[in-house]
Parts: C-alpha cells; sequence; structure tokens
C-alpha cells in the first residue's frame, strides 16, 4: 500500500485543483491511497469528493504562517507515515513544505510544475528564481505539465539531464465530447436562444487570465452582433473590476457570470467560439477541453504550442489591436462531433488514463523496488 499526500488544492477552481481532481478520482488502483492538504482558509473546491477517498487536513498557510506551517505539515506526515509527497505548485517562492517533506523522511518527494510564470509580484519572482536552486535539493522527483513549464520550474542541470517526466494535463475526453442534446439542454438553463452567438471563457479571475482585454473584445464584436453573448465560469480576486467594466460598457444583459462550477464540460457544447486571452499559461487544458467538445478557440500566442492539437485553434498576439481579435469572431464550427478531431486528441497525449499510467509508476516506485 502507498500513502500519498497532494499538496496543491485551494478553494478556487484552477488549473492545479482540476489535474489534483482528475486524476486522483480516475486513479482507480487500490494499492494507492490518497490524503490532502488545506492551507487555503476555506473549504475545497470539490470537498465533498475529496472527503471519499481520504482524509482533508487542514493547516495555516505556508506564507502567512511558515513556521507553524512546517511544524503542522512535518507532524501530519510523520504521524501518517507517508511514502510520497506530491507538491503542485506555480512557483517554488515558498519552500517550506519542501523542507518539511524533507525532514519529514518522505521516501518520494515530488515537485511538479503547473505555470510558466508566477501570479505574484517582483518579490514572488525573485524569491522563486533563488529558491529553484534549494528545492531540487529538497525533492527527488520532478514533473512538469509542459516544456515551458518545467524551463520555469527546474535548474538549467535538471533540464539538461532530462531528469524530469512531461505528464500532460489529460482530460476523460468521453466526458467533454460534443452532445447536441446537452447542448440544447444548457442552452436552456441558461436562457440563451437558438439565434445567439456564444462566446465562453473558463478560468479564475486574476491578472493572468487577462480578462479585462476579453471585455473588450467581446464589447467591440457585440457592437457588429447584437445577439452576442458572453459566459465567464470562473471566480476569483478580480472578479468585481470585471463586473464594474461590464456595467461601464453597459452590457450586463450580455455577459453571464456563473462563479465555479462543476458542470464545465457540459458548458462547453453550449458556446459558440472560446476565447483564452491569458498572458501566460502553464499549457491551458481548457484549450484541450474546448477542442474535445469542437470547439472553435482563439488563444493568445504567448500560450504554449502543444495546446494545439486540431486546427480548431488560431494564436493571435497580445499586441494586436482588438479589432484583429474581433475580426476572428463568429466563427461556427458546422462539425462539432468530427472523429477525426476527437482521435488527433486521444493521440495526443491528453486522454487521462494514459497520463494516469505515468503517474502511478513514479508512486509505486518505493513498492516496486
Amino acid at each position: 500500500m502507498v500513502k500519498v499526500l497532494q499538496i496543491g488544492m485551494t478553494d478556487n477552481h484552477g488549473g492545479i485543483e482540476e489535474f489534483i481532481y482528475m486524476f486522483t478520482t480516475n486513479m482507480h488502483n487500490n494499492e494507492i491511497l490518497f490524503d490532502f492538504i488545506n492551507m487555503s482558509g476555506g473549504e475545497l473546491i470539490y470537498s465533498e469528493q475529496l472527503k471519499k477517498m481520504g482524509k482533508v487536513i487542514n493547516v495555516v498557510n505556508e506564507f502567512r504562517h511558515p513556521v507553524k506551517c512546517y511544524n503542522q505539515i512535518k507532524k501530519i506526515m510523520i504521524e501518517n507515515k507517508y511514502d510520497v509527497i506530491h507538491i503542485n505548485k506555480n512557483s517554488v517562492s515558498s519552500l517550506v513544505v519542501l523542507f518539511a517533506a524533507k525532514k519529514a523522511g518522505i521516501k518520494i518527494r515530488i515537485l511538479h510544475s503547473h505555470n510558466t510564470k508566477s501570479n505574484g509580484g517582483i518579490i514572488i519572482n525573485i524569491l522563486h528564481r533563488l529558491n529553484k536552486f534549494f528545492a531540487i535539493k529538497l525533492c527527488n522527483k520532478f514533473i512538469a505539465c509542459s516544456e515551458e513549464a518545467a524551463r520555469w520550474m527546474f535548474t538549467k542541470n535538471v533540464i539538461n539531464k532530462h531528469e524530469y517526466i512531461i505528464i500532460n494535463n489529460a482530460i476523460d475526453i468521453s466526458k467533454f465530447r460534443y452532445s447536441e442534446e446537452i447542448r440544447n439542454k444548457k442552452r436552456n438553463e441558461l436562457h440563451i436562444k437558438p439565434c445567439d452567438y456564444v462566446i465562453g471563457n473558463v478560468g479564475r479571475f486574476v491578472k493572468q487570465k487577462n480578462h479585462k482585454f476579453l471585455i473588450d473584445i467581446f464589447y467591440n464584436y457585440y457592437q457588429k452582433n447584437k445577439n452576442a453573448k458572453l459566459v465567464l465560469v470562473g471566480v476569483g480576486p478580480l472578479m468585481n473590476d470585471i463586473k464594474k467594466k461590464v456595467s461601464e460598457y453597459k452590457i450586463e444583459k450580455s455577459v453571464v457570470f456563473l462563479n465555479n462550477r462543476q458542470d464545465v464540460n457540459e458548458l462547453y457544447q453550449a458556446f459558440d467560439l472560446f476565447i483564452l486571452p491569458s498572458i501566460y499559461e502553464g499549457l491551458g487544458i481548457v484549450l484541450i477541453e474546448a477542442q474535445t467538445s469542437g470547439l472553435p478557440c482563439l488563444a493568445s500566442s504567448s500560450l504554449p504550442k502543444n495546446s494545439k492539437v486540431t486546427n480548431l485553434i488560431k494564436y493571435i498576439s497580445l499586441n494586436k489591436d482588438v479589432e484583429e481579435w474581433v475580426n476572428e469572431c463568429g466563427t461556427i464550427n458546422e462539425e462539432r462531433d468530427n472523429y477525426d478531431n476527437f482521435k488527433k486528441i486521444e493521440d495526443s497525449g491528453y486522454n487521462i488514463k494514459k497520463e494516469i499510467e505515468k503517474l502511478e509508476s513514479i508512486y509505486l516506485e518505493k513498492v516496486k523496488s
């Protein structure tokens, strides 16, 4: 039996949270048991589902109370005798958890990179660049969601020696495949008319996701098409700022805020176009989900190009003016349930069943040895 402690879940619905949830709930291996650390101060996203798999253990935040957090986590690790600690991060601006894992004697210590930049400011980025050299000494397994994410998190020595594994932020592709029935059901629930053209976005309201620019794109497109609707799925610290901008543009009736949802796979069916103008992403798993649903996608050219697995994506530079983005709106994919596109996604490494096998082999390394 292998006991794994997952660190990275919060009360927000982001890429790390989705990765942990998808991989742990789909890893049907009786040899592997999971517990989850909560240092967010709120209730974890997917909390009820996580509690069915293992314990959700509350500790203080590593940034606000680093010493107390270190002592709490080290004690938890020692008492529960974990074999593996899986640390999911966007940066190593804090080494508290990594030091605790090393001191507690956890045999397999995984550092998993999920992004290509940090949401923090200058200080956070400086700390990250300094701490990278300590982080690789405190962990002994390295995972990244893309080559770009690996270069951001790990030292040149780790990169040059290829001492890391790429595990794609894969999905259960069967849940995202297009369904006309689900499309009609979701559009009815959202009071969307058959003639409405729906632009969708899924992501936290943080600077990285560039919602302000998205609102500019939609506002300018709306001037040309009054049947346009914008559906925003997610929450975050900048949500009220975005609502204020929507109000200033007087387009409140055409913009729908849905907060966190657990039916995102079905919401994609209701969209006609997906726009992701992020300043940066580790991968942009929502683009994979959108393509699986047969959605045309407009994405920032700064995103990793391995997010393009079909011809449904067009990348546009954020340096281009809004009008260039607007000119691409209005696109419709008449063949949403295209088998060739679906097969490309399945064969491109985004089928969760195949990616889970990679992670299982790391977790079970202690058992095999």
